[in-house]
């Protein structure tokens, strides 16, 4: 009776998908629609297929519009003075126009018979008055006035009909000029940069010019809803959110592994794309001008979008969640200390005191929470790496350049940092980095960033461990 039964079954997994089978469909059916099914293209013949790929796509965009346009031109010009609104303008339009313009017409027409019989009750009273030559002066200008004063009210009544019924009028042909304008605007906005050209770097050599070029190409390139490579992008982040961030998916920790191996296939697949626009990037990886060329250093600061580093970050948390919420609970009771009790608490040495206290120090604070709102693993690694050295620029504005921080003092002085820095998941955040930077992790990890990171994680396990809150 005494047995143990695993959380998962021992064949999990072993029956899952293979990942290029998963995605070959839809990097196929692209590569058919953009280039074709030849592979024999030369560089110079896939750049025109791109540039006719994109032509095509502002066209049949522009068709659209000025299709849409067209109808809407068609249906005002076919409206006439007695048939002016339909039932869908009628139903739009009861609420502004029949509430005053019927209103109107009954108390125009009542006045308007009130005021035929006043004149008939004049004529009669001025025909009876002058057969009996009673009619005085006075009466005659009264009687004037009172037929200039209803004369006046019914041409008041009259004009502020009129004036109703154009500014009806104005207000429609405003909203349709608005649409319109709206329509070139919009058509304005969304062609972007131009994009249908055959560029010349990237194609023979590479130096740091062209690579600085390649970059900025591919940013524009993947945001560009008419570039192939947009249309690319915008399909697997659907299809990637769909397979591990849908609301109908558990966010389960051992999903995490899997989902990092099938983004990193992914990246290696659109990296292989793009070598056959740019043939002058490496294979693999390479270094240019001491920078690391690799699919992950080129494609992930443009690719990670907030989308897809959310869905893998919430598979990491979950993976993370025991650790995280203990390092959550001692961080938040540190926190809430003084800082002259935190000093304390970690016996931090009392000539380090000034620089706690001076302004790059609380800069370095405010750097290290950035950190998790970063989405590339480069620039995660670089506020790591510049935390430490506004550290750096407190102790040499404090304690002058001559002065060295031994381990003994970094320790204390990172934990104060991570603690009112207050990142609420730095171990899902150290894990993902570690996983996103793949093989080019080794090679920065033998620099001042590596020291950087390894630091920010030992004070991590530091935190988890029985000897923090030890004397």
């Amino acid at each position: 009776m005494n047995q143990t039964f695993p959380k998962y079954p021992k064949a999990l997994g072993r029956l899952s998908t293979d990942f290029n089978i998963k995605w070959r469909s839809l990097f196929h059916d692209w590569e058919n629609s953009v280039i074709g099914s030849t592979n024999t293209l030369s560089n110079k013949q896939i750049w025109n297929k791109i540039a006719i790929y994109i032509s095509n796509s502002k066209r049949k965009e522009k068709f659209k519009s000025e299709e849409f346009l067209q109808e809407n031109m068609l249906m005002s010009d076919r409206r006439d003075t007695n048939d002016k609104f339909d039932r869908s303008s009628l139903k739009s339009n009861a609420s502004v126009y029949s509430q005053y313009s019927l209103r109107s017409n009954r108390e125009l027409h009542t006045k308007l018979q009130n005021f035929n019989q006043k004149i008939d009750h004049i004529k009669d009273k001025t025909v009876s008055l002058q057969n009996d030559k009673m009619l005085s002066q006075s009466e005659t200008c009264s009687n004037k006035e009172v037929l200039y004063d209803n004369l006046k009210n019914g041409s008041h009544l009259l004009d502020m009909f009129k004036f109703r019924k154009d500014a009806t009028e104005s207000l429609l042909n405003k909203f349709s000029g608005d649409h319109e304008n709206g329509l070139d605007i919009r058509r304005k906005s969304s062609s972007g940069v131009t994009l249908d050209y055959v560029p010349s770097f990237g194609i023979t050599q590479l130096e740091q010019q062209d690579l600085i070029s390649i970059k900025d190409y591919l940013m524009e390139a993947f945001r560009d809803q008419h570039h192939p490579l947009g249309v690319l992008n915008s399909k697997i982040s659907f299809c990637f959110y769909t397979s591990y961030g849908c609301w109908k998916v558990k966010p389960t920790s051992i999903l995490s592994s899997q989902a990092m191996k099938e983004w990193e296939m992914i990246s290696k697949r659109i990296y292989f794309l793009i070598r056959k626009l740019f043939p002058a990037l490496p294979v693999e990886s390479d270094v240019c001008d001491g920078e690391i060329i690799s699919h992950q250093s080129l494609l992930y600061p443009i690719l990670l979008s907030e989308g897809i580093y959310s869905t893998l970050f919430v598979l990491y948390a979950s993976k993370c969640s025991q650790s995280d919420e203990t390092y959550r609970q001692r961080t938040y009771t540190c926190d809430k200390k003084s800082n002259k009790d935190l000093i304390s608490f970690l016996r931090i040495e009392s000539n380090l005191l000034p620089m706690i206290r001076s302004n790059q120090f609380e800069n370095a604070i405010l750097c290290l929470k950035q950190v998790k709102e970063q989405y590339c693993p480069r620039k995660m690694l670089n506020q790591i790496e510049n935390t430490f050295k506004l550290m750096d620029e407190a102790k040499c504005e404090v304690l002058g350049k001559s002065y060295i921080l031994n381990a003994d003092n970094i320790m204390p002085l990172t934990i104060f940092l991570i603690i009112r820095a207050g990142i609420p998941h730095l171990g899902a955040e150290l894990l993902l980095l570690e996983d996103l930077m793949g093989s080019d992790f080794e090679p920065v990890m033998l620099g001042f960033a590596g020291y950087c990171f390894a630091t920010v994680k030992a004070t991590y396990q530091h935190i988890l461990s029985d000897k923090f809150f030890q004397d």
